[in-house]
């Protein structure tokens, strides 16, 4: 109601609820993991002390487990799809990758937050706030194309915006965002790749620090 009729936000040729909900459904699933991969090692202190296991594996099962969660928001998302008269296609299948490259979001920034919370707890007062910022910088509420276009370089610097365009495409049945979607992949797996190495080199540390 505020966004779409007061502040005038247009989406394309989706209903505004089903536009919105495509960018909550990647949006809030990332948010979500990284929140409880960030305090995974920290709140498995017991296990954590009894036992020798590849810490790893604790981040990683708490953004798999939010799995389930986003697999009943699919559910909501085609009641509104069916409700709102959109008509289903084979394009939708797109969901599918477009669900890994999430879950690989997430698992690349979730990897720095579970190291850098363990070492230094004021960062989960922090990271919150970074995310509820992240969620305007991110096309969720609105569409890419309402950013100048000398601006929108620096937006496609964010990997969930490939994400979220993938999702709408998918639905509206356009041409999916292979640029966006490619850069988006990089970008993942450059965060990803990074935030290992840093977690397995901090790692040696957890025990002391818990």
């Amino acid at each position: 109601l505020v966004f779409h009729r007061f502040v005038g936000i247009q989406s394309a040729d989706l209903p505004y609820p089903i536009f919105v909900y495509l960018g909550l459904l990647p949006w809030t699933y990332f948010s979500v993991s990284v929140s409880h991969m960030m305090v995974s090692v920290v709140s498995k202190k017991g296990l954590l002390l009894r036992m020798a296991f590849p810490r790893i594996f604790l981040p990683v099962s708490a953004a798999l487990s939010k799995l389930v969660d986003l697999l009943a928001a699919f559910v909501i998302l085609f009641l509104l799809i069916e409700g709102y008269g959109v008509q289903f296609s084979s394009q939708m299948l797109w969901m599918i990758p477009l669900l890994g490259l999430t879950v690989l979001a997430s698992l690349s920034i979730g990897l720095w937050f579970a190291a850098l919370h363990t070492l230094y707890r004021d960062t989960g007062l922090i990271v919150p706030y970074l995310l509820r910022l992240a969620m305007f910088l991110t096309p969720v509420i609105y569409p890419v194309t309402s950013v100048p276009e000398k601006w929108q370089w620096m937006l496609h610097l964010n990997p969930l915006v490939g994400i979220i365009e993938g999702f709408r495409a998918a639905v509206l049945q356009t041409a999916m965002p292979l640029d966006d979607l490619l850069r988006s992949g990089i970008i993942i797996a450059i965060i990803g790749i990074a935030g290992l190495f840093f977690f397995r080199r901090m790692e040696y540390r957890f025990v002391d620090e818990v």
